[in-house]
């Protein structure tokens, strides 16, 4: 049913974009209205760097012509810049739909870059002044063994490589170059929940075989984490939160049963304290973890695709008891920490973004954001 509601909302917000911009199609026939549907979907992204700065693409089609556009935001969405992209349009009646896969990355407040993967090389641009103005860059994209100084993730995921290898593409604020990191040939959906490379590396791997790995030295090198639970194979996605005081928090839940897993490690993952914890009730499907600004577990679980139910522990992850989070969407992909610090949730299915984007600076009051869409 959850699902069913969620792919009723794609549909409806697809037919109010078609009709916001005057109706670039009079009478479209059936196949160019997916098509241009689809285009506006993955023409969407969103980079945010904090809860006051997010960055988001937008398709506006006029007549038979479509065109990239940004809303960018530095005060948490009360007022939006509108800007447009370096990139060339396309036809409404005929999208070229591989036009849209180009990636937005944010590397600081209003240090953007606008770029290809390395699976479809394209040009590359870089913008200090959150996207008023673009600088062509290198686009090439050479793989490092180690990350440089001062440089940050372009992405929460690694991408596979043709060899089989997979690779974290990160860039430099500075500049505006990038490269991408070799990593272990783990599967897609390899993720970095800390922006900085200056404490550990933690690369997670989704899926029912999940698995955990921790770099110490700028993913010069990888460890093998051993899984804290006796049963480690019926652990499914595994979750890393990182505390200020160096702490590392590892959630998942079982395939077999909707039992929350949690275990915690104060030197780096060589050991771990497990948990059987209180309060924090069933999950059927991934937790979501997060750290409040006094260093505070809160876990949230939901079913399915949604996540509505926050649980916060003051001690470590022994106990939890229900934490209210005003204004947070009630269907949701979840929330994922942001570089800058705060948290921010959009509503997705697969690569199709749903119109709930919503931020917050604590996991207790959400806001939601919006953007332009022309």
């Amino acid at each position: 049913m959850v699902r069913g509601v969620r792919l009723l909302a794609v549909v409806a917000l697809a037919a109010a974009l078609l009709g916001e911009d005057g109706g670039p199609l009079d009478r479209p026939e059936p196949k160019a209205v997916h098509d241009l549907v689809q285009a506006r979907n993955w023409a969407s992204k969103v980079a945010a760097w904090d809860p006051a700065h997010v960055y988001t693409t937008f398709l506006s089609c006029r007549e038979d012509r479509c065109a990239f556009g940004l809303g960018a935001t530095g005060d948490g969405g009360r007022t939006w810049a509108r800007h447009p992209l370096p990139l060339d349009g396309f036809g409404a009646r005929r999208p070229d739909l591989s036009a849209t896969r180009f990636r937005l990355s944010v590397l600081g407040p209003g240090v953007l870059r606008l770029w290809w993967p390395a699976r479809q090389p394209g040009p590359a641009w870089w913008s200090t002044d959150a996207g008023a103005t673009w600088r062509s860059v290198p686009a090439a994209l050479p793989v490092v063994r180690s990350v440089p100084p001062g440089w940050v993730p372009l992405d929460t995921r690694a991408d596979d490589a043709p060899t089989g290898e997979y690779r974290l593409p990160v860039g430099d604020p500075a500049t505006g170059a990038a490269a991408l990191l070799a990593v272990p040939a783990l599967v897609a959906g390899v993720r970095v929940p800390d922006n900085s490379f200056d404490r550990e590396l933690w690369l997670t791997r989704e899926g029912p075989d999940g698995g955990l790995l921790v770099s110490r030295d700028r993913g010069a090198s990888h460890q093998p984490v051993t899984p804290p639970w006796p049963d480690g194979p019926d652990a499914t996605f595994p979750r890393v939160a990182l505390a200020p005081d160096g702490t590392v928090y590892l959630t998942a839940s079982r395939v077999s049963r909707p039992e929350p897993l949690l275990a915690r490690s104060t030197d780096g993952g060589l050991t771990w304290e497990r948990f059987t914890p209180t309060g924090l009730g069933t999950a059927r499907g991934p937790l979501r973890v997060g750290i409040l600004p006094d260093g505070a577990l809160v876990v949230a679980s939901g079913e399915y695709l949604t996540v509505e139910r926050f649980h916060v522990s003051r001690d470590g992850g022994r106990t939890f008891a229900e934490f209210p989070a005003a204004g947070y969407p009630r269907y949701s992909g979840g929330f994922v920490a942001l570089p800058g610090g705060g948290y921010v949730t959009q509503d997705m299915i697969g690569d199709v973004a749903v119109d709930t984007l919503a931020v917050s600076d604590d996991l207790r009051t959400w806001r939601t954001l919006r953007p332009p869409t022309r």
